[in-house]
């Protein structure tokens, strides 16, 4: 499984998750525990998982998109209210959200 959070502004998460371990990484930067609340920055985050993982925002400043198809090609460009959360292009956010836990349930 994978998830996408695109985050506009500042802006609290709850994440409801069945396995422990998992890791939380913005786009540019180390990935971090996962906790059960976050406050996140604007930016994109992924976490990559085996069972589905629940994103509570408390705004309609965040935007998820979840996969467990890991052959398709994940994320769908974000609707353009959340195009400015990175300045990174699709091909590279797919990149990104490409991680050898997706390949090996492919």
């Amino acid at each position: 499984m994978r998830t996408a959070i695109f985050v506009n502004a500042s802006t609290q998460v709850t994440i409801s998750a069945q396995e422990s371990g998992l890791t939380i990484e913005p786009w540019g930067g180390q990935a971090k525990p996962l906790s059960t609340t976050l406050v996140l920055p604007p930016g994109v985050y992924k976490i990559s998982s085996t069972q589905p993982v629940a994103i509570t925002p408390a705004s309609a400043q965040v935007y998820v998109q979840s996969t467990s198809n890991d052959k398709n090609q994940f994320p769908d460009p974000p609707p353009a209210a959340f195009a400015g959360t990175t300045n990174a292009t699709i091909e590279e956010l797919r990149t990104f959200f490409t991680d050898a836990r997706s390949y090996a349930f492919a």
